[in-house]
């Protein structure tokens, strides 16, 4: 395989997987193991301990930092979606509302990774929007808060309605002000 011309969630995806499957790591470690960019191990080791799937165990020799992952991480990894998503709507929405389905416990850094397909790019900030719509709607409760520079949210899935994903509309209507309410709503029966 032609690792210079894989894609970056490619790459990421292969880095957890071999972190995952190693006791402790390095920057070094991960980047030859994962043959990824020193940069790249150094951007992910950082990244998953500041979203709690990975901790600094100890200082190893030349004073670097000895990583672990969590056993949340661990998880996470086991609930990973089974099936394609491309087998599902194509959409930011629909990849977004998938991974929520299959993975139960997430951020929204989670959903923007697993989310991303060739064909569908789905933003770290678009995820967490998408994550704070469902917790306003009664689709997400947020299992742990954010820890700011520390820790990303985490929410849990707890009313899945099915396959397709829920979605903000925005109808028209009418709000008089004399009476505190809506006279019309377009689409709703007089």
């Amino acid at each position: 395989m032609n690792f210079a011309q894989e894609s970056g969630e490619a790459r990421r995806e292969r880095a957890m997987r071999h972190a995952l499957g190693l006791d402790e790591f390095t920057f070094y470690s991960l980047r030859d193991g994962a043959r990824i960019s020193l940069q790249m191990a150094q951007e992910l080791a950082r990244s998953w301990e500041k979203d709690g799937l990975a901790i600094v165990v100890r200082t190893g020799e030349r004073r670097r930092k000895v990583f672990s992952m969590t056993p949340l991480a661990r998880r996470l990894a086991k609930q990973q979606p089974k099936q394609p998503i491309a087998e599902h709507e194509a959409t930011p929405a629909g990849n977004m509302w998938l991974v929520m389905r299959k993975m139960g416990l997430f951020s929204r850094v989670d959903v923007a990774a697993h989310a991303t397909t060739d064909t569908v790019q789905v933003s770290e900030q678009e995820a967490g929007d998408y994550c704070r719509l469902l917790a306003r709607g009664g689709y997400l409760r947020i299992a742990a808060k954010e820890v700011r520079g520390k820790r990303e949210a985490m929410y849990r899935l707890i009313r899945d309605t099915g396959p397709k994903p829920p979605a903000e509309k925005r109808v028209t209507a009418i709000f008089d002000p004399n009476v505190s309410r809506l006279t019309y709503i377009a689409g709703m029966p007089g």
